[in-house]
């Protein structure tokens, strides 16, 4: 039997789970379809090592296999599936209004979701504001995610840009001095 592979990448290699339900049986597998429903054998290359796949990919077919000396030959096939993987990256800040214009940066060290041993790189991110209020829109920004070895892993992602930079009023006191009466009328 074959069982198909269908997860969210995580940098490890993957591919269908085959067992043979006669002890002493050997598997071999191929990408390579076969000629026809009558002839599973012609024009493919077996093997005794599964394929895998680290990347996303969308569903190629795994053929497999059983072979034993006493029954005879059972194949079974299966679909390895590897979804992109969600980054999320969310940061917030409060600042109190001054007249100047307030940013908040959102950078990689604000994210989920990367696989160990990889790095998320994170660009230009960035809510601004000036007056009082509460500001969520993220300006334009870029990223890309590398693996260990430095080779793009990019695809493998999507990404989720998020924040709240907040601008409190000013906390402001009101002196009122009152002195004493004059005759001067104030309009």
């Amino acid at each position: 039997s074959a069982q198909p592979y269908n997860e969210a990448y995580d940098g490890e290699a993957h591919s269908i789970t085959a067992a043979a339900n006669v002890e002493g049986a050997t598997l071999y597998y191929t990408t390579t379809a076969p000629a026809s429903e009558d002839d599973l054998e012609t024009g493919r290359n077996w093997s005794t090592t599964a394929p895998t796949w680290t990347d996303v990919t969308a569903a190629p077919t795994v053929y497999v296999k059983a072979e034993h000396h006493d029954y005879e030959t059972a194949y079974a096939s299966a679909t390895v599936t590897i979804t992109k993987k969600a980054i999320t990256a969310n940061a917030t800040d409060t600042a109190t209004y001054d007249g100047t214009p307030k940013t908040l940066t959102i950078t990689a060290n604000d994210a989920s979701g990367v696989v160990s041993g990889e790095t998320l790189t994170l660009t230009g991110a960035t809510i601004t504001g000036t007056d009082k209020g509460v500001y969520e829109d993220v300006a334009e920004y870029t990223w890309s995610v590398a693996k260990a070895d430095e080779s793009d892993s990019t695809g493998n992602y999507t990404i989720e840009v998020t924040g709240t930079l907040t601008i409190d009023a000013v906390a402001s006191k009101v002196t009122v001095t009152i002195t004493e009466n004059s005759d001067e009328v104030i309009a």
